[in-house]
C-alpha cells in the first residue's frame, strides 16, 4: 500500500464498528512515515469522532512485560491478587482513539506476548479496551538489518498485516501540508531516488529517508553558518545525498523573484528544468487567495506538468485556495489532477 493511502484506509475501517475491531499492522521500511500515517489519521478522525481521546502511542522497543501486564496488588480480604492496569490504558467506556502498538518488531518477545491478548481480545489481563478504541501496530522489515524480531506467527495472525511504501508524489503533498521547505520539495521532485535510499553499502551509516527530509527542512530554517549546516544535513540524509542537495541550493538561489509573481509584475520564465521545479515549489509554498490570480496567470506560461503540480500542492497545503474564484475556474477544467 502506498504511504499516502494509509491515512484514509485507516479511517474507513475506524468509521465501521465492526472492521474497528480487527487489528492493524503496517511494516515497512525505517522512517517512511508509519507513525506519522497514524497520527495523520488520528487527526481527521478527531474531526468526527464524539468523545475523541487521540493516540496513545506506545514505543514497545522500551517496555517489558511488567510495563504491559501492569503490577499485581493483594487483596488481602478476598484473598487474591488483582492486577493494577497501567496509566495509559483507557477506561472511560465512551471514550475513543487509537492504541498505538509502535516498534512492534523491535520489542523483546516477552512485550510480544501481552501484545497478543490486546490484539485479538482488546484486552490486557481483566481490562477490557472500550469500543472507541481501534489497535495498531507498526514495525520495520527484517530484510532493514535493523533491530527487528520476526513477529510470531500466532500475533501475526491477529493482524491484519499490510506493507506500506514510500511515494514521491505522497511525499510531497504531505510535506505541502506541513509547510515543508520548497527548496527539499523541489529536489526531491527531480531526484525522487533520494527519497529513501538504503542498501547494504549504507550499513551502519546514515542514509536518505522522508523522516530524514522533513528533518532536513528544519534545518533550513534555523541560522546556522553554511558550513555547519551542511554537517548537519550531512548527519540527517548521508554525505552523498547531501553533496548533491547542496549543489541544488546553488540552483535554487538563482531563482525567479517569487513576491514579484505574486504581486503581478512581469517576471521572466526561466527555461532550466531545475530552476523551474524550483519555482513552482517556492509557488506552491506561497501563494494565498489574494495573490492566486496572479501565480495562476504566470503558471499559464510554464508546461501544463508543472503548472499543475504546483497549484495541486497549493490546495494540499490550503484547501481554502478553492474559495477564490480564478482557482475554482481552474479547478473545474482541471479535475482530473486531484485523482490518482
Amino acid at each position: 500500500m502506498r504511504i499516502g493511502d494509509m491515512s484514509s484506509t485507516i479511517q474507513t475501517l475506524y468509521t465501521n464498528p465492526i472492521t474497528r475491531k480487527r487489528s492493524l499492522f503496517f511494516v515497512g521500511k525505517s522512517g517512511v512515515g508509519k507513525s506519522a500515517g497514524v497520527h495523520q489519521a488520528a487527526n481527521a478522525l478527531a474531526k468526527s469522532v464524539d468523545n475523541w481521546q487521540g493516540v496513545i502511542d506506545l514505543r514497545l522497543n522500551m517496555f517489558n512485560a511488567t510495563d504491559m501486564s501492569g503490577l499485581p496488588a493483594p487483596d488481602l480480604e478476598q484473598q487474591i491478587v488483582r492486577w493494577l492496569r497501567n496509566e495509559w490504558w483507557p477506561t472511560a467506556k465512551d471514550s475513543s482513539g487509537i492504541l498505538f502498538l509502535d516498534e512492534l518488531t523491535s520489542a523483546p518477545n516477552s512485550v510480544m506476548a501481552s501484545a497478543y491478548q490486546i490484539a485479538l481480545d482488546r484486552a490486557l489481563g481483566q481490562h477490557q479496551l472500550p469500543e472507541g478504541w481501534m489497535v495498531i501496530a507498526a514495525g520495520n522489515r527484517t530484510s532493514d538489518r535493523g533491530v527487528v524480531n520476526a513477529v510470531p506467527s500466532p500475533l501475526l495472525n491477529r493482524f491484519t498485516e499490510i506493507e506500506i511504501n514510500e511515494h514521491i508524489d505522497d511525499t510531497l503533498d504531505y510535506f505541502a501540508v506541513c509547510n515543508r521547505r520548497p527548496e527539499v520539495m523541489a529536489f526531491l521532485k527531480q531526484r525522487a531516488d533520494y527519497l529513501h535510499q538504503f542498501n547494504r553499502d549504507y550499513y551502519g551509516k546514515q542514509f536518505p529517508t522522508p523522516r530524514g527530509w522533513f528533518y532536513t527542512s528544519d534545518l533550513l530554517d534555523s541560522d546556522f553558518p553554511p558550513v555547519t549546516r551542511a554537517e548537519l544535513i550531512k548527519g540527517t540524509i548521508g554525505d552523498k545525498a547531501a553533496t548533491d542537495f547542496e549543489q541544488f541550493l546553488r540552483v535554487f538561489e538563482r531563482m525567479p523573484d517569487i513576491d514579484g509573481i505574486l504581486s503581478g509584475k512581469s517576471v521572466p520564465v526561466p527555461s532550466e528544468l531545475d530552476i523551474r521545479y524550483c519555482l513552482v515549489m517556492g509557488l506552491a509554498a506561497r501563494v494565498t487567495k489574494k495573490n492566486i490570480h496572479h501565480a495562476i496567470a504566470y503558471l499559464d506560461k510554464l508546461p501544463k506538468e508543472l503548472e499543475t503540480l504546483c497549484v495541486k500542492l497549493a490546495y494540499q497545503r490550503d484547501p481554502t485556495l478553492i474559495q477564490a474564484p480564478v482557482f475554482a475556474d481552474w479547478f473545474t477544467a482541471n479535475q482530473e489532477v486531484f485523482k490518482r
